[in-house]
């Protein structure tokens, strides 16, 4: 038996502590149990918080199309065509007197026709170009005899 003023230890031998034994046992394996699913939670949770900031960056989308600006410094209505070399889909645009366009094309070679509307041989254009991805291009489109006057450059 424990003396006065003395606190009895956790762990005795006499039969009447016996329960008390078991009852402080348990509650130590019960806080041993706490502790361990503590510390568990605790190092999931960090792991957590790491693998998020571990993760790769986002890889940034590829190259822009190129952009091609196209402005009318003439009185006439022109179209004009865009083919890709490769293989695919025209793009034509009619631009009226003094208009301006931007057209956007995947980047590679085209072969390019102006021509006014309605078409007149004599200022029809066919060309080819290289349109890099992520590039943009400005194209005038004039006449010996236009007026750069009214168009805005």
């Amino acid at each position: 038996m424990a003396r006065q003023g003395s606190v009895a230890p956790a762990y005795s031998s006499e039969p009447g502590c016996r329960l008390v034994n078991a009852v402080v046992h348990s509650c130590l394996e019960t806080i041993a149990v706490g502790r361990r699913e503590l510390f568990r939670t605790w190092l999931l949770a960090g792991l957590l918080a790491a693998s998020g900031c571990a993760t790769p960056a986002p890889v940034p989308p590829g190259p822009a199309a190129a952009m091609l600006g196209v402005i009318n410094g003439t009185d006439y209505t022109w179209r004009v065509t865009l083919t890709p070399v490769a293989g695919g889909a025209s793009r034509s645009e009619e631009l009226p007197a003094r208009a301006r366009c931007s057209v956007e094309v995947v980047g590679g070679d085209y072969a390019i026709e102006q021509d006014v509307v309605p078409a007149n041989p004599a200022l029809a254009r066919r060309f080819a170009c290289r349109l890099e991805a992520g590039q943009t291009y400005h194209w005038r489109l004039a006449t010996l005899l236009s007026d750069d006057a009214g168009s805005q450059p």
